[in-house]
This record gives structure tokens, sequence and C-alpha cells, in this order.
């Protein structure tokens, strides 16, 4: 008998700490051996939704979670009800290119919010920092798409190299782990 040589579907498991109790949240992705077709990006209950290769995760004031769906190049939402649903990209279809409201990431990785809910991504592969807005508008908040470097700058002045990490505070200021250019 031939077995495959991977499993279909590996469980990430989300474990966030709600009022100081551990909650686990079960959410399958994919492995690389079975990502064709879109069937990667479903969305669904926390059960029954897939991801392909999860990287960052935040939450927001209301309990959602956001997760950046790097594989499937797109942001997703799980409520506190459970409930998966796509809020950008459109799942095997990289790119900076396209038209809103689908505007595409191209390899979401860190992912954070801030005080009014909106959205922040590092996308990797684009070289930007994409804003989805509490509206759920989303824009290249910094960097231009495609285009590499190490500039400090305002808006699409500034650039990147493999950005990775990002992260919000309090005063409204956004901190970026540019990976490429180690900074």
């Amino acid at each position: 008998m031939r077995m495959n040589a991977c499993a279909e579907f590996l469980d990430v498991r989300l474990t966030p700490v709600v009022g100081g109790t551990l909650c686990t949240i079960v959410v399958p992705t994919l492995t690389a051996c079975n990502m064709s077709n879109g069937i990667s990006s479903q969305n669904n209950s926390e059960s029954s939704a897939r991801f392909n290769r999860p990287n960052g995760i935040a939450t927001s004031g209301t309990g959602d979670i956001y997760v950046a769906d790097t594989g499937n190049s797109t942001i997703r939402e799980i409520t506190p009800a459970g409930v998966v649903t796509t809020v950008a990209g459109l799942a095997g279809t990289q790119g900076h290119a396209m038209a809103l409201p689908a505007m595409p990431v191209c390899a979401p990785y860190g992912i954070a919010t801030d005080s009014t809910i909106n959205i922040y991504a590092a996308d990797t592969c684009a070289h930007t920092i994409r804003k989805v807005s509490s509206s759920g508008v989303v824009t290249t908040f910094a960097g231009s798409p495609g285009l590499t470097g190490a500039v400090d700058g305002t808006g699409r002045g500034a650039r990147f190299s493999g950005p990775a990490g990002i992260a919000t505070d309090s005063a409204g200021n956004i901190y970026v782990a540019d990976f490429d250019n180690q900074m």
C-alpha cells in the first residue's frame, strides 16, 4: 500500500488568552502537497475554513482576530462567533495592480491593528505596508509596490525590502521590521 508523503491538512492552533484563560482555536491549513484550485482559502466557520501558511496575527478591541494568510495572499478575519471571512486580497492572486475592492496583497506576513480597527499588513513580496480601513478600503500605506530599498519617507516615498513584522502603539505610530534590509 502506497502512503501519501504528507497529510492533506495541518491544524494551526491560535491560542489567545481571554480574561486570563487560554482559548484554543484550531485553524485547518493546507500543506504544500495540496494547495490547488483556491480550496485553501475557504471561508466558513473556524473548523471548516482553510488557510495557507498563516503567519501574522492581530486582534481588535471588539474580539475579532485578523490573520495574515500569506500563502493565499489574503487577510482574513475570525469573529468571536468563529466565522472566517476574507477582508482583503483574492486567494491565488498575487500582485498590486487590481482595482479595489479586490486589491490583492502579495504576501502579507506581519499584521497589526490600530485603535480605530484599521489593519496594517507588512506585504513582504510587494515591499509595501498595506492598510485596510475599518470600512474595508484597501490602500498602499507606505512604499511602492515592486520597488525595493531602504529609504525613510512618507507614503510612496518610503522603501522597504521584504517587510515582515509590523506593530502599532497607542499614539498611532507604526513600526516595521524590514527583513531583507535587516532593519
